[in-house]
């Protein structure tokens, strides 16, 4: 099937899909180095939680998977700089296996991506309502079981929506959701960003919406409790006014990292899910004229996806509170 279906897209498509330099050089080389730079800025992410032994916490190993995943879906990218799908000659076998193995780790990783982010949120939500749960969620194998959990639902959905639907790779970045019938890239691309996107954006929203609330009334709390304490003017009651202080200053700062994250992880979304509908339809033999069409739009839309996917790890530091971004800077540059 992958065989007959890859020959006929690629002669029908062949004169649109050489190598991505027939897009505008500027546009080109501002997307791979846009590339490049991702993958750093997640390196260095990586480098910062090595070096700072409190970011190694159990608590904060679901911001950690989130990082993880967005690093390996922008790695794929790296895989296709100079051609916009796989070519190895006359080995038609190797590009099958390597297309198909490409079109699973797409389809896994784009439901990681904002499960991940949903996991976060659950997390950050029990923090916040349930610290018994908390303590005993917080246990490493407990969070390593829930996060395995997710990776075998993103792989459970994708199989499930690929054989029922029959679908396969486009010839563009060997992506998936190609079939010959419209009808089922339609169907694909509807149940696939319903499931991958808009039901995980819908709970991840309820959630920090609740999240916020109860922030607001533990901070009203918080600001009755320390007028009460400048009235009666205990020393003890002072330190644990100020204690509860600095809690609720640290769940302010995750709150706002949560809803930033979700706000990039939403637009982000917003670009995968058209730059991947219309690579799909255009390897359509019937929508070749699309890929001309927009050549020199889609890179720009993917730009602005990896982009986005960058802010993630700047993110999950800058509002970290075991990491003084500011001051590190200020050190840096000798001020």
């Amino acid at each position: 099937m992958f065989n007959n279906s890859t020959t006929r897209n690629v002669s029908v498509c062949a004169p649109n899909f050489d190598a991505v330099s027939n897009t505008s050089l500027v546009t080109n080389y501002i997307d791979i180095a846009v590339r490049f730079v991702s993958v750093c800025v997640h390196l260095v992410y990586a480098a910062i939680v090595l070096n700072v032994k409190k970011l190694r916490n159990s608590s904060y190993m679901l911001m950690h998977h989130v990082n993880l995943v967005s690093f390996i879906y922008v790695l794929q990218y790296m895989a296709f700089i100079s051609q916009r799908t796989l070519l190895f000659g006359n080995l038609i076998t190797l590009e099958i296996v390597l297309c198909t193995i490409s079109e699973l780790s797409w389809s896994v990783f784009r439901f990681l991506r904002t499960y991940s982010i949903l996991l976060l949120a659950i997390y950050r939500y029990i923090s916040v309502n349930n610290i018994q749960l908390l303590r005993k969620l917080n246990r490493k194998k407990n969070l390593l079981l829930i996060i395995c959990c997710t990776w075998l639902a993103a792989l459970l959905l994708t199989l499930v929506l690929k054989f029922s639907l029959s679908t396969t790779y486009s010839v563009f970045f060997c992506s998936p959701g190609y079939s010959d019938s419209i009808v089922l890239i339609l169907i694909n691309f509807v149940m696939v960003n319903f499931l991958s996107n808009v039901l995980p954006t819908t709970f991840i929203l309820v959630l920090y919406v609740s999240i916020s609330r109860k922030i607001n009334k533990s901070k009203a709390k918080l600001r009755k409790r320390v007028a009460d304490n400048k009235v009666s003017q205990s020393a003890s009651s002072s330190s644990g006014s100020n204690e509860l202080c600095k809690t609720k200053a640290i769940e302010l700062k995750f709150a706002k990292q949560f809803f930033f994250i979700n706000l990039i992880s939403v637009l982000a979304s917003l670009c995968s899910i058209f730059v991947d509908f219309l690579m799909v339809f255009a390897s359509h033999r019937n929508f070749c004229y699309f890929d001309v069409l927009f050549m020199e739009f889609r890179p720009v839309i993917r730009v602005l996806f990896l982009i986005c996917q960058s802010f993630i790890p700047v993110l999950s530091i800058f509002y970290n509170p075991e990491f003084d971004f500011k001051a590190k800077i200020k050190t840096f540059f000798g001020q």
